[in-house]
């Protein structure tokens, strides 16, 4: 399955350009532990208290809540999986990578962890993605030479129909894919007087 990057725009990935980290691995490993532990049981203002203080006010528990029973709501259940977390050091800034799904749909979150500690970012990105985004960060922010295309997504059949009667009835179109479900949905409303 597929997810469209618009669908994860989760979780803000902050500015990751600091000085140089006087953070062990280790530590950077064990504030990732803390803030997926805090996301996986749904304590929001746990997971908030971890970031850094520009990241709090763009970020709030709030809004993590909304954003997190979201994925819950159209993918399933979040989840860690068993493997462990890698970590890489980036002009300072240590990238924790750990698979994790929701439902049946691998995931990969990225933690930001800085010099001081603190989160500078949290991002969850379909596992395919994942790859493209570490060449990415190692090489500064700049799209690998050698990345390929994005795929194109397969074509979705679609169907016009109308729905309510006579003059407050709406034209529609219904895209839905082929094969089984539970697929993700969107109703957008244009122009609607």
């Amino acid at each position: 399955m597929t997810i469209p990057r618009s669908l994860l725009p989760l979780l803000f990935l902050a500015s990751l350009a600091a000085p140089a980290a006087a953070l062990e691995r280790e530590d950077a490993l064990a504030v990732s532990e803390k803030l997926l532990e805090a996301v996986r049981e749904q304590r929001y203002d746990d997971a908030v208290a971890l970031f850094a203080p520009s990241i709090r006010p763009l970020l709030p528990a709030s809004r993590l809540k909304e954003t997190m029973e979201g994925l819950a709501a159209q993918l399933g259940a979040y989840q860690e999986l068993p493997a462990p977390a890698e970590a890489e050091l980036i002009e300072g800034i240590w990238r924790v990578f750990k698979g994790v799904k929701a439902g049946e749909v691998p995931l990969v979150s990225l933690v930001a962890v800085d010099e001081n500690g603190q989160v500078a970012g949290y991002q969850l990105v379909p596992l395919q993605a994942a790859a493209q985004l570490r060449a990415q960060a190692a090489q500064g922010g700049e799209a690998p030479a050698e990345s390929a295309p994005e795929p194109t997504p397969a074509p979705v059949p679609e169907r016009s129909l109308m729905v309510g009667e006579g003059a407050g009835a709406l034209g529609a179109t219904l895209s839905l894919p082929e094969g089984e479900g539970p697929f993700p949905a969107l109703v957008i409303i244009h122009e609607w007087n």
